[in-house]
């Protein structure tokens, strides 16, 4: 007689208290919601799509009142995850942004006009030339895009950076000859700008190392330096007009080797910003583990301008993903910042009894994880001052073999987080059992 099986399967729904003393104030479910932003006058928008060729956007005030609905016949980013709002500026308005520039938009809800046309001819493009976009981030202008410029039935490209205003106007044009992209891109709270960059130091030996650069900009796009830095050298920010970079753990300001020791952390995602004082606050994720046990660190480091560690907070608890956003700054110093993620429960070969008698292990695996988005706040010198943790289901999920996946219905994206006045505003996703009807939930807290 073939022998059974049996497997133990359990679910359960787990609501977690908060941490710290954060009440919900307003609360609504969306299935359309997007994302949200904040504006100026610290209302949210809240942008929906009501159908694939439009947006609506909503103003609501901090009590969730309904203050003004706009349509705009455009559609967003879909990185496979959702549609997204690529570049917000702080105003509230926003870009929409392509790896090839092929579908650029502004949109800009206080003044209710938008544009869905971008003249590439500001870029000095040849007929057989293509601009790729590597990154860009918000200057007091519009937004400073990098990337390079490939060139058709040629195997080569050049360096490239920009400025698109919000008419669509480019300024601030950068080409470099010498380097064949660039890649990475910081802006201080002054405007300054570093940019790290590759150019091939032998065509011909495609096994040998691309030579780093490393380029600083005034807020006005001139050049302040470039440089050449080792290919172990990555560069994590800029403060105060000078370029930060790490080689081998240790910090550089503009090259010059500091005392500061970052440690040998897998830099599998690494982002920064500066505060209008200089320091430098770096964040990331590092992936790592052996078989069954997958060990992750995500991963906060304070830096003051003298290139000096304030603190390092590293929170290693096996966690599967991080949903890592910026950290916010307050007036005060302190630092508030979204945090964890699916974290598992319990995970390994099955073991399985049969009807028979005696045992056997299944090739498959068991797991049940559950997802915590934390929101902490730090002081100044890193101490945690509070940890709030709102209410969300618990998932849980079997695999018996590789063909079978459950799970029951609870939070599985924490998409935005805002911080305006005394208030947080969370924009969270739920999905049903078996990651079915996805809707949005909207919440207020204070």
């Amino acid at each position: 007689m073939r022998p059974t099986y049996r497997y133990t399967t359990f679910f359960a729904i787990l609501l977690l208290s908060a941490c710290a003393s954060m009440s919900l104030l307003w609360t609504t479910t969306s299935s359309s919601v997007l994302t949200i932003l904040p504006t100026e006058d610290n209302t949210i928008l809240v942008i929906s799509e009501p159908d694939v060729d439009s947006i609506s956007i909503t103003e609501l005030n901090l009590d969730g009142e309904e203050l003004e609905t706009k349509t705009y016949p455009v559609t967003l980013t879909d990185d496979g995850y959702g549609k997204y709002v690529t570049y917000p500026q702080p105003n509230g308005s926003f870009f929409q942004i392509d790896s090839t520039l092929s579908d650029v938009i502004f949109v800009d809800f206080n003044n209710d006009t938008y544009w869905d046309l971008f003249d590439k001819s500001g870029i000095e493009l040849q007929a057989n030339q293509t601009a790729i976009v590597e990154g860009a981030f918000n200057v007091d202008t519009g937004l400073f895009i990098f990337g390079k410029i490939i060139t058709e039935d040629v195997d080569s490209s050049i360096a490239l950076a920009f400025v698109i205003d919000t008419k669509g106007n480019v300024t601030q044009l950068l080409k470099i000859d010498s380097l064949i992209e660039f890649y990475q891109g910081f802006r201080d709270t002054q405007g300054h700008i570093a940019l790290q960059g590759t150019s091939n130091n032998n065509a011909q030996d495609s096994t040998q190392f691309l030579r780093q650069h490393v380029i600083s900009l005034s807020p006005n796009g001139d050049m302040l330096n470039q440089r050449e830095v080792s290919h172990r050298t990555g560069l994590l920010g800029v403060s105060l007009g000078r370029s930060i970079t790490i080689t081998n753990g240790i910090l550089e300001i503009d090259g010059q080797a500091t005392t500061t020791d970052i440690g040998n952390r897998r830099f599998d995602r690494t982002e920064a910003i500066t505060d209008t004082q200089g320091n430098l606050y770096v964040y990331g994720q590092s992936l790592g583990g052996f078989f069954l046990q997958f060990v992750t660190s995500h991963w906060l480091i304070k830096i003051n301008a003298e290139g000096d560690t304030v603190f390092i907070y590293d929170d290693s608890e096996n966690y599967f993903y991080e949903a890592l956003t910026a950290p916010f700054i307050e007036e005060n110093g302190n630092i508030r910042w979204r945090h964890k993620g699916l974290v598992p429960s319990h995970s390994g070969v099955a073991l399985n009894t049969s009807e028979e008698g005696g045992l056997t292990f299944n090739v498959g695996l068991i797991s049940t994880s559950q997802w915590n988005t934390a929101f902490t706040t730090f002081s100044p010198s890193g101490d945690i001052i509070s940890e709030f943790i709102p209410p969300s289901g618990f998932k849980a999920i079997e695999t018996n073999d590789y063909n079978e996946v459950v799970s029951v219905s609870g939070e599985c994206w924490n998409t935005d987080t805002l911080y305006l006045e005394d208030k947080m505003i969370t924009l969270r996703e739920y999905c049903g059992e078996g990651m079915s009807s996805v809707t949005k939930t909207l919440s207020i807290f204070r």
